[in-house]
């Protein structure tokens, strides 16, 4: 076991994420990200239902890292109106929205609130996020009223929507943990303790749709002018506030390779998987790793190489790699590439535009929508507790198509003062623990500034 520094390897996970290659992605086939059913363990809490479910579980996160979580028990209705409150906060003016700017300094807890187009935070990256978010927390001493709302009379029942939805969320978070538990050999309770008060936060994201530029083209809110836009993107940051989130281009363990990976996990009987049929969907996206890639190497003060040559063959490549740096410096991510720090995350999406990294193929996918199920995925801090045993993805997300895309990721976490003890079917003598017992408010805490 080595020293662990967050904040040492925060920035080399964000250095190393700006040279991911993502510009080939294709669509994912049917069971590339495994749907999971788990209606029949929520019915019963049946040991064999538990148990059929934890090997599906273990054999998505060992293997891809993603999955789909189909029969969840929350309604149809529930998420349609956890949508609606998106779409309702996101349609008000920018000017409007920034009364509750994240990190403005006259509110007390950071990292709540409005989170303007073009960001360069969660994840933080030399480009800018083209989209918005607002995003509440809570855990044992966040109450509701921590959070920044605005008056009831400027968006009507828009809190009160948010509060119910993230209760919901809470309790699913609950559900699956001895499906999690039972996946990595031990007691169904084994992570009760460390989850007695969650920390977790709520994003509802806006992306604004791509025109076909190349890039999102509509960066105002729905309801806004260009100028409205423009006020959107110029919107200060507060000085001496930053927060970043932890993106490891390592977290592919070796062992995830070979695993049944050509396995099709079940699907369950009536359910849809829909795939994708636009090729195009991310072409836009994926040239923009490409571009952080070139800022970062000029800061290095060295750009690409070019073949030696002579005369007018010279100055064609030169002029080639110029219009190339160019045109990559023009194109957006609508979030940059990053790997969550979660215990894991749970995503809603009212339309493709997820990529992914898919260890088993070695190759970048675009996440199939299946309606009304969520995308699970493994963060970081749930890939140190189980000593790399589950994966944590890279990936990347976009609007694909002439409409907004709005997401709701909700990121879960032990509670923050929790010592997170490598989990003992994890090591052993030959596999030692690789990480230090550590709680979110020594690792991820520190990252974030809380």
């Amino acid at each position: 076991m080595t020293d662990f520094d967050p904040l040492a390897k925060e920035e080399a996970l964000r250095a190393e994420s700006e040279a991911w290659d993502t510009s080939a992605p294709v669509d994912a086939r049917p069971g590339d990200v495994p749907v999971i059913d788990i209606s029949g363990y929520l019915e019963s809490r049946s040991d064999a239902e538990r148990l059929a479910v934890a090997e599906d579980l273990r054999h998505a996160c060992e293997t891809v890292g993603f999955w789909q979580l189909a029969g969840h028990g929350i309604a149809p209705a529930e998420i349609e109106a956890a949508f609606a409150a998106v779409r309702q906060f996101h349609a008000l003016p920018v000017e409007t929205k920034q009364q509750v700017l994240m990190d403005r300094p006259d509110w007390p807890l950071g990292g709540v609130g409005y989170l303007p187009v073009g960001n360069r935070k969660l994840p933080a990256r030399s480009t800018g996020n083209e989209n918005e978010a607002f995003i509440i927390k809570g855990d044992r001493d966040l109450g509701s009223d921590s959070n920044q709302w605005l008056p009831e009379d400027v968006v009507p029942g828009f809190r009160g929507a948010v509060e119910r939805f993230s209760a919901l969320l809470e309790q699913l978070t609950l559900d699956l943990l001895p499906l999690y538990a039972t996946a990595l050999d031990v007691a169904p309770d084994w992570f009760a303790p460390g989850f007695e008060h969650p920390f977790w936060r709520l994003r509802m994201t806006r992306y604004p749709a791509n025109r076909g530029t190349g890039s999102p083209a509509d960066l105002t809110s729905p309801s806004e002018t260009a100028d409205g836009e423009r006020s959107s993107r110029s919107a200060r940051e507060p000085s001496g506030f930053r927060r970043v989130v932890s993106d490891d281009p390592t977290s592919h363990s070796e062992s995830a390779q070979g695993k049944r990976s050509s396995r099709s996990a079940r699907e369950p009987s009536g359910f849809r998987r829909v795939v994708s049929d636009d090729p195009t969907s991310h072409s836009e996206s994926a040239q923009g790793e490409r571009s952080s890639r070139s800022a970062h190497v000029g800061e290095h003060g060295s750009g690409p190489e070019v073949p030696t040559t002579s005369g007018s063959e010279a100055r064609v490549a030169t002029t080639q790699v110029s219009a190339d740096l160019d045109r990559k410096s023009r194109e957006k991510y609508g979030i940059n590439p990053h790997v969550d720090t979660t215990f894991f995350t749970l995503l809603l999406q009212d339309s493709p535009g997820l990529t992914i990294y898919h260890t088993p193929s070695d190759r970048w996918l675009n996440v199939p929508m299946v309606e009304n199920a969520f995308v699970v995925n493994s963060g970081e801090l749930l890939r140190q507790w189980t000593n790399d045993r589950f994966l944590s993805v890279r990936h990347f997300a976009n609007s694909t198509g002439s409409s907004d895309r709005h997401s709701i990721p909700f990121f879960v976490n032990a509670t923050r003062d929790y010592p997170m003890q490598c989990i003992p079917t994890c090591c052993s003598e030959d596999n030692p623990p690789k990480y230090p017992t550590i709680s979110y408010n020594e690792s991820q805490g520190v990252v974030q500034g809380e």
